[in-house]
């Protein structure tokens, strides 16, 4: 009798363990299926596009060496798991942009307090000076491109904000010293935007308004814009296109106005919209856009159509960058909750926001959770962002404390 218990209680165990481990097989089929090419995906959810866990996310190798550069600094040593989503560095930075150092990815940055130039590697945590001029107190910065740079800085005598347009050049052999050079625009400027291309725009007050130059790489300048207003914000849209906004408020209605460098043509493209707030493509061909009218919901308008698009994600597009390898992508931060009073509020910096990241077709209207920022130590109200070449590696600015932060998107190009 006890035998035939014994035999049904061992019975009872097995079906039991059986079950489980089904269970967790079709838990796993469930949750990853795999595409026709062999590659794991993490399946989602049909009605919003979110993800059960972050999509396209890799950890770099624990790694051991910490040699990659003369006079590199590391943490680390002894191998340490480089998350995919991670703090680069805790000093706040003024402007960052990704190129290459030895054949790998490096993300250069300049920090704020110092104005000193350094490179992170992507994949570890090296950490290697570029430049050790010094220029304090930065107000704002704009990467060119990985050499060039305008700096706007307080001097402290006299209170002016005084713009630089630096030459970075890197050290030479062992050398763990390079230098900025480089050249000053005009005191004050109301606003400056950098052309990838080669040149600077200028706006520039005067006792009728305001006064847009461009200043090109051999220091020829040309006026290029008039006007009666002084709040407006320009960004580049390709090479012969600047994007014209006014400075937002939920208060004002905003407009948004194409001026193109090749027939002087200045042309509405948006108009009367409260806290309206843009960032235009590279190639000058779409815009995205949010305004306070109906609660900062994300759209995208074709420019030379006219045709717009409405996404279902409330953010402000500063919190948002177009991505280098398909032009209909977008990266943003999209915050938990928005106050009513956006965006000033979060201009005055009276707020701030807790982002998650997203990746958004622009074409097919299809957003995408990557990660939830929080889920990575701290709250971040991501600003600044910015995307290398390869589109593995994402950059942003917490707008909190001003961190470094990088995201890897993909494994990266001739990595282990």
């Amino acid at each position: 009798m006890r035998g035939e218990v014994f035999m049904k209680k061992t019975f009872v165990t097995i079906f039991i363990v059986l079950l489980a481990a089904a269970a967790a097989v079709g838990w796993y089929i469930f949750f990853y299926t795999t595409s026709d090419d062999g590659e794991q995906t993490a399946s989602s959810t049909e009605d919003s596009g979110r993800t059960f866990f972050p999509l396209g996310l890799f950890g770099g190798e624990a790694e051991t060496d910490t040699d990659a550069d003369e006079g590199g600094t590391t943490t680390n040593a002894g191998g340490v798991f480089v998350p995919p989503v991670r703090q680069v560095v805790p000093d706040p930075v003024a402007a960052a942009v990704f190129t290459e150092r030895n054949g790998k990815l490096v993300l250069r940055y300049i920090d704020r307090a110092t104005g000193h130039i350094f490179d992170a590697y992507a994949t570890s945590t090296v950490i290697v000076p570029v430049s050790n001029t010094t220029v304090p107190r930065i107000q704002n910065a704009v990467w060119i491109d990985p050499l060039r740079l305008f700096v706007q800085y307080l001097e402290e005598d006299t209170n002016v904000v005084e713009t630089f347009v630096g030459n970075v050049h890197e050290p030479a052999g062992t050398s763990t010293g390079g230098l900025l050079t480089g050249d000053f625009l005009p005191p004050n400027l109301l606003a400056v935007a950098a052309n990838p291309e080669g040149g600077v725009f200028s706006l520039t007050g005067t006792p009728d308004g305001s006064l847009g130059n461009i200043t090109l790489l051999d220091g020829t300048v040309r006026s290029v814009f008039t006007s009666l207003l002084r709040e407006w914000l320009p960004q580049w849209g390709g090479s012969e296109v600047i994007g014209m906004t006014t400075k937002p408020s939920g208060n004002v209605p905003g407009y948004f106005f194409l001026l193109s460098l090749e027939s002087g043509s200045f042309s509405k493209v948006l108009a009367g919209l409260r806290g309206l707030t843009t960032n235009i493509n590279q190639d000058g061909t779409a815009v995205i856009y949010a305004s306070a009218d109906d609660g900062m919901f994300l759209k995208r308008t074709i420019l030379d159509s006219g045709v717009t698009q409405h996404f279902s994600v409330r953010t402000v597009p500063e919190k948002c960058v177009w991505g280098t390898s398909l032009s209909s992508v977008v990266y943003c931060g999209v915050p938990d909750a928005l106050p009513v009073d956006m965006p000033d509020s979060w201009y005055r910096g009276t707020i701030s926001l807790s982002d998650s990241l997203w990746q958004i077709d622009t074409e097919t209207g299809l957003a995408v959770l990557i990660a939830d920022l929080f889920d990575f130590g701290e709250a971040i109200d991501m600003v600044s962002p910015s995307v290398s070449d390869d589109g593995s590696s994402l950059s942003f600015v917490n707008k909190r404390d001003g961190s470094l932060w990088l995201v890897q998107l993909e494994p990266v190009a001739g990595e282990d």
